[in-house]
C-alpha cells in the first residue's frame, strides 16, 4: 500500500545514505587516511538512522489506527482554500442545507470562509444576523468536537511525536552528509 511507504523527506534518499556508508570503506582501501573514529561514527549514525526509521513506521501505523477510530467527517481531507483547509471538519449535505450554505462552498470550510459568506449573505435583515451567528457557532462546535476526537484517539500527540522523529531523521541525514563530505575532502 502506498500509504505504508515512508519516503525520506528532503534531498537525501536511503540509497544515497547507504552509498555514503559503502563509500567510506572503499575509500579507506584506496589509501585515504581516516580518523579512527570515522568508521565507528558511521556505524553509530546508521544504527540511529535505522532505529528512527523503525520508529517512524510504528508512528505512522499508530496515526493510521487513530484516524480509523474517528468518524469520516473528523479526519483530515480535501476541500477549502489554503494550507490548513484540509484539517477542518467536513460538513454534511444536511448541515449545509440547514445553514443555507451553498454547494459552491468547500465541504470543509474555514471560519474565514464562513464569515466571508456571512458578509455576502442576502437574506432578510432580521433573519440574517441570527443565521450568520448560527453558522459560526456550528462551525466552532464542530471544530471543538473534532479536536476532542483528535485528543481522545491520541492523534495530535502521535503526530507531534512523528514530527519530532522526522526532525531527528533529518539531523542524522545531515550528520551523515557532513561525515561523507569530510571523507571526500581528505
Amino acid at each position: 500500500m502506498a500509504a505504508d511507504v515512508i519516503i525520506t523527506p528532503g534531498a537525501l534518499s536511503r540509497r544515497f545514505l547507504f552509498s555514503v556508508a559503502a563509500a567510506i570503506p572503499i575509500a579507506a582501501v584506496a589509501g585515504r587516511s581516516f580518523a579512527s573514529t570515522q568508521p565507528a561514527e558511521l556505524a553509530g549514525l546508521l544504527a540511529r538512522y535505522g532505529t528512527v526509521g523503525n520508529q517512524l513506521r510504528a508512528l505512522e501505523d499508530e496515526l493510521a489506527a487513530a484516524l480509523r477510530a474517528t468518524p469520516e467527517w473528523v479526519r483530515p481531507g480535501q476541500g477549502g482554500v489554503g494550507v490548513d483547509a484540509r484539517r477542518w471538519p467536513k460538513w454534511s449535505r444536511d448541515e449545509r442545507e440547514a445553514h443555507g450554505i451553498p454547494d459552491t462552498m468547500p465541504l470543509r470550510p474555514s471560519m474565514d470562509e464562513i464569515q466571508e459568506f456571512n458578509q455576502k449573505d442576502r437574506t432578510a435583515a432580521s433573519d440574517r444576523q441570527r443565521r450568520n451567528q448560527d453558522r459560526e457557532d456550528t462551525w466552532a462546535a464542530k471544530r471543538r468536537e473534532q479536536k476532542g476526537w483528535f485528543e481522545s484517539t491520541g492523534f495530535d500527540a502521535i503526530r507531534k511525536r512523528r514530527l519530532a522523529c522526522l526532525g531527528e531523521k533529518r539531523a542524522i541525514e545531515h550528520d551523515l552528509l557532513a561525515l561523507a563530505m569530510t571523507i571526500v575532502t581528505m
